[in-house]
């Protein structure tokens, strides 16, 4: 296979994650979450609900966790909180709460998270690489 063709397949297979992603059914941080996230590792797109199209504050990838989407999404970046990079740090740098408690509920009345499952830990960062490249998420990755 010559160099275009190794290039096409690479840009084919993010581009098929992408839109598996972006066709997800998307999830609101409630309480029936934890129990509809996935163990399995893979790609995320957190918004607001009603969000035009196109429009993500956030997007990430799982690392290599027990706990997957399940531990990334609703563990790491919602119950947890107090890292940098985490959901309610970004909603209380932005204003939408004074605490935790404030930004956690502000995630719940107003955010919702889609996903795609990639287990393979090399093609899960490359796919996010093109994922925030073309989605630009506003509260970065």
């Amino acid at each position: 296979m010559g160099a275009k063709e190794v290039l096409d397949s690479r840009k084919v297979e993010h581009e098929v994650l992408l839109g598996k992603l972006i066709a997800a059914k998307p999830a609101r941080f409630d309480d029936a979450l934890p129990t509809t996230l996935p163990k399995s590792h893979g790609l995320y797109a957190i918004s607001l609900i009603g969000a035009a199209d196109g429009e993500y504050l956030h997007v990430g990838k799982t690392r290599d966790g027990r706990s997957g989407l399940l531990g990334r999404t609703w563990e790491q970046h919602y119950k947890t909180g107090g890292s940098a990079g985490d959901l309610v740090e970004k909603v209380k740098a932005r204003g939408h709460g004074a605490d935790k408690g404030q930004a956690q509920e502000y995630i719940r009345r107003n955010c919702q998270v889609q996903w795609v499952v990639v287990e393979d830990s090399v093609a899960r960062i490359w796919a996010e690489h093109y994922v925030l490249s073309v989605l630009r998420p506003l509260w970065g990755s």
